[in-house]
């Protein structure tokens, strides 16, 4: 009769298991670099630092744009017996460096603004891609959980059979039952991680995205860039193009402070008349503004020092990206090679151990001890596995970072 009931509770497990296999038909699969094309359109800070850049490049065109002239009217009213009301009109356009420095002031500010936010970019991608590879990782843990389960109750009740047959002693059912529930509780502990995960990347993504998904990697192995070419990408990429605008805006900025010393031109002109519209007369003027005595000497050694400390800066950081990326480029063809022994060599042979032990246990051919080890180095084998696949898209996340470039869409030719 015992029999009977432990065979059925894993009938009854594998029904379970089968509901919630058809309720995870209804959600949406998204690939893995898809999450960080959700996360960037929903995440409300990027759309903020767009608003940013767009009223910074609103600024750079009025500063562009031709500067209209000055116009002053004036109407004096006679007060005293016999005095004439009388009327002015003048105009009056400044000429000189201080509209350029005015341009290239704001030029260099949406720079570092633009530049900043295509940082801002990266490490939200990157943030994504990560959260992404956890939902996936903790959907194979869901996996591997379940089946254990569902395992470990048919072995209960093989179990049971064992022992009333005379093959395993008693304390070997204690033992089974005792891995029937630490499998199940096992099983609750996934489950929990997963929504932890599948919350993160809600939070993410906003309205964006849907609210119940799978993660989905994307198919095979791919290879890699050429160093060289990462090494060209990197120069562009996010991390180095904020160094680059530092540099920029310093080299503007000691423009700038050069063009305090050449004069200003301002050119005015104007008409002046009689009550009824009689004119009277037209004067005009040119002021020109001379900076004799304040040649700005500290302002211009002050951003000629500053320039030279960005573009060192500058380059201290491009030496460092390039050193690592070099060692990333290396640690990628370790990840993927330590990835392609996982998945075809370990994780097989590590499954038809256990098939061919399992097998064996049920046929009174082969004792607890070896099938526990047996389901030990399945487990080992499939960790290692999810472990491998993690440790290499991690390494092709950072280098997406410093490029803007991944290893595996640009080997598909996406961008």
């Amino acid at each position: 009769m015992s029999c009977i009931r432990y065979v059925a509770g894993a009938v009854v497990l594998g029904l379970l298991s089968s509901v919630v296999h058809a309720a995870e038909n209804d959600t949406v699969a998204v690939s893995l670099f898809s999450v960080a094309d959700l996360v960037c359109t929903g995440n409300k800070s990027r759309t903020a630092d767009s608003l940013s850049i767009a009223g910074l490049n609103a600024v750079r065109r009025q500063s562009l744009a031709p500067v209209n002239p000055e116009v002053e009217a004036g109407i004096t009213r006679g007060i005293a017996d016999g005095e004439e009301n009388r009327w002015s009109l003048s105009l009056s356009q400044k000429i000189g460096p201080s509209r350029s420095a005015g341009s290239i002031s704001a030029r260099a500010l949406l720079a570092g603004e633009t530049a900043r936010y295509r940082e801002s970019v990266a490490d939200l991608r990157s943030l994504s891609l990560s959260a992404g590879l956890n939902v996936w990782a903790a959907q194979e843990a869901v996996i591997r959980a379940r089946e254990a389960a569902a395992d470990a109750a048919v072995i209960e009740s093989l179990t049971v059979l064992r022992v009333r047959a005379g093959r395993d002693a008693e304390s070997l059912l204690l033992r089974a039952r005792a891995d029937r529930a630490t499998a199940s509780v096992e099983l609750l502990r996934a489950e929990s991680r997963l929504t932890y995960a599948h919350g993160e990347c809600r939070v993410l993504w906003g309205s964006a995205g849907p609210t119940t998904f799978s993660i989905v990697l994307e198919d095979g192995i791919e290879n890699m860039p050429s160093t060289d070419s990462l090494l060209r990408a990197v120069k562009d990429g996010p991390l180095l193009m904020r160094s680059r605008a530092a540099v920029d805006a310093a080299r503007a900025e000691h423009s700038a402070q050069r063009l305090r010393t050449v004069p200003d031109i301002t050119i005015t002109g104007g008409v002046e008349g009689r009550a009824g519209g009689e004119v009277a007369g037209v004067a005009g003027s040119v002021a020109i503004e001379v900076p004799i005595f304040q040649r700005n000497r500290g302002g211009r050694v002050a951003a000629e020092c500053a320039e030279r400390g960005a573009a060192l800066r500058y380059a201290e950081e491009q030496s460092r990206a390039d050193q690592r990326l070099v060692a990333l480029a290396k640690e990628l063809d370790a990840m993927r090679q330590m990835r392609v022994v996982a998945e075809q060599e370990i994780v097989p042979a590590a499954e038809a151990f256990y098939a061919s032990t399992r097998s064996a246990f049920s046929a009174g051919r082969a004792d607890w001890r070896d099938l526990s080890d047996a389901k030990m180095n399945l487990r080992l084998a499939q960790e290692s596995r999810v472990a491998a696949v993690v440790d290499h898209l991690n390494v092709t996340f950072e280098i997406e970072r410093l490029c803007a470039v991944s290893p595996v869409q640009s080997s598909r030719g996406k961008e």
